[in-house]
């Protein structure tokens, strides 16, 4: 029970020094990067693919399954 508890306490202090040294939650927010512009097309252009297919079953992206 004790080695939990430091073991819980290091990874709670490895977190804090984490999230101290990167700013927090602050680096999470940039949805304005390339990269996410680049994966919201993507996803978008697959989303009309399948809007477009007139399958039966699933009428968009978030409707099919993830694997």
């Amino acid at each position: 029970m004790i080695l939990g508890l430091f073991g819980a306490l290091a990874v709670g202090f490895v977190v804090w020094i984490l999230g101290k040294s990167s700013g927090g939650s602050a680096s999470f927010s940039g949805g304005d990067t390339p990269d996410a512009i680049n994966l919201n097309t993507v996803l978008r252009d697959a989303d009309a693919k399948v809007r477009q297919a007139g399958r039966a079953g699933a009428k968009s992206l978030a409707g099919l399954p993830l694997i």
